[in-house]
């Protein structure tokens, strides 16, 4: 669900996590485990904007959430915006034959990333909700559990299966196959 790229995130979206000092890039931050009042109020606000109006985005969730990021040590959120940035899988993903469900939020800033991803991999579905952002299992519980039910079940296809489908319908009909789309 919204995953990070298959390449990382780009070095100038490389965040600072040295915790004394006020940090410059907030959206990278806004759940760092040592906000000052002014960070939280930033946080909060930034939060609150991306929320669109959503019930599940409350300020008690939002605590709930704050509280619950505050127990991660110091060590392992360092190490993890390293390993999201330092990602480079786009190669490998290329040869992932596993039937893959990417769920994507149409808001959320990763869904091009997201798209160009599900692209690369053979046999990959994509779900993008309409009515989400990020936290897509949040903001979209429904269509997040109807998407995996669905995939599970067998009853949704990839792009590559449905052009390789549609390719050998034709050519039991006795047309040419439909040449193949140009990758992203």
């Amino acid at each position: 669900m919204a995953p990070i790229p298959s390449g990382g995130f780009p070095s100038n979206l490389n965040p600072d996590p040295t915790p004394p000092r006020k940090r410059t890039h907030l959206l990278q931050h806004t759940l760092y485990p040592s906000w000052t009042q002014e960070e939280y109020a930033q946080a909060y606000e930034r939060y609150e904007i991306l929320a669109e109006g959503r019930v599940s985005d409350t300020k008690t969730f939002f605590n709930d959430r704050a509280e619950r990021v505050i127990e991660v040590s110091k060590e392992y959120w360092i190490q993890s915006q390293h390993s999201m940035n330092s990602l480079r899988l786009s190669d490998k993903i290329e040869q992932c034959t596993v039937p893959t469900l990417i769920i994507a939020g149409a808001t959320d800033s990763l869904l091009k990333s997201n798209v160009e991803d599900s692209f690369r991999m053979p046999d990959c579905v994509l779900h993008v909700s309409g009515i989400a952002g990020h936290e897509t299992a949040l903001h979209d519980p429904i269509g997040v559990s109807l998407a995996i039910h669905n995939f599970m079940q067998g009853n949704t296809i990839s792009q590559n299966k449905y052009k390789q489908k549609i390719n050998n319908q034709l050519k039991q009909r006795g047309y040419p196959p439909k040449p193949p789309y140009p990758r992203l």
